[in-house]
């Protein structure tokens, strides 16, 4: 779907205050970049009632510029994030039919955990279907 120029710039302010003033130090926007372009990010924050756990909740490469290592050097620096920032867990969502994704993150040693989740992704859909996928940090 496409935003009008004032949601774009309404969206752009949002991403850039967080980045400014994250509300807490485990809060971050981490970035990938291919010479000059950016390629790729990766979001983590603190999973509000689980204390010690982190939450990669969020983390896209560009589809051109995919296969190339940035996800798992984005995901890598997610967990170092977190893990610096006292975090022993770490938990990230993905599309239950999305066995790319799934099978990237087990690669990258997360398991799913048994949690799962619909999205509601608005009026006269089915929503989504999400599994939460983990692993230890100490």
């Amino acid at each position: 779907s496409s935003f009008d120029t004032a949601t774009q710039t309404q969206m752009a302010q949002h991403w850039a205050e967080s980045i400014a003033a994250p509300p807490t130090s485990t809060h971050a926007v981490l970035v990938a970049t291919a010479g000059r372009l950016l390629v790729g990010y990766a979001v983590t924050s603190p999973v509000e009632d689980e204390p010690g756990t982190g939450e990669v909740s969020d983390l896209q490469v560009h589809p051109d510029a995919t296969r190339l290592g940035h996800g798992s050097r984005l995901l890598a620096a997610a967990v170092e994030h977190l893990r610096e920032r006292g975090c022993t867990s770490v938990v990230t969502w993905t599309g239950a039919a999305d066995t790319a994704r799934r099978t990237f993150l087990e690669s990258a040693g997360l398991a799913e955990d048994g949690v799962r989740r619909r999205l509601d992704m608005g009026a006269g859909t089915d929503g989504v279907d999400e599994v939460r996928l983990g692993a230890r940090l100490d």
